[in-house]
């Protein structure tokens, strides 16, 4: 399942007025620190002010002359899962079939991953507090 997210729309939503490229990297950092899908791409308005990221768990895109939203909707198909609070965006990624997810919604889920991941279930579970601090961690 691929995610889709507003990266303006997040960003905004997250830290409030702020410059675009202010925006763009809170907004990548945040997600980065999270426990996101590996199949995640951030949609920004605008021209790149730093390197579109191909690689990783996290793919940068910026829409340059066009809107986010209009790249977003070229991009995604049935099945796919997009984080906005845009109500027009929403709208259209149901007409295609995808999945809406509202950021509250998705902070919940990324939050709640997070603490799922946090600790072994017991503490005298060795072989898992050995896994979580050897780095083969599994995904």
């Amino acid at each position: 399942m691929r995610y889709f997210v507003d990266g303006n729309n997040l960003g905004h939503f997250l830290f409030g007025k702020k410059s675009n490229e202010d925006i763009y990297n809170k907004t990548i950092n945040f997600l980065l620190t999270r426990r996101i899908s590996s199949d995640t791409t951030v949609v920004f308005d605008g021209f790149p002010t730093l390197t579109e990221n191909e690689q990783g768990i996290l793919k940068v895109h910026f829409s340059k002359n066009r809107k986010a939203d209009k790249v977003i909707i070229e991009k995604i198909s049935n099945g796919d899962v997009v984080v906005t609070n845009d109500i027009d965006l929403q709208i259209k990624c149901r007409l295609k079939r995808a999945k809406v997810l509202d950021i509250c919604a998705f902070m919940s889920q990324i939050e709640r991953k997070a603490a799922d991941n946090e600790k072994p279930q017991k503490e005298d579970d060795i072989e898992g507090w050995l896994k979580k601090f050897s780095g083969k961690n599994e995904k």
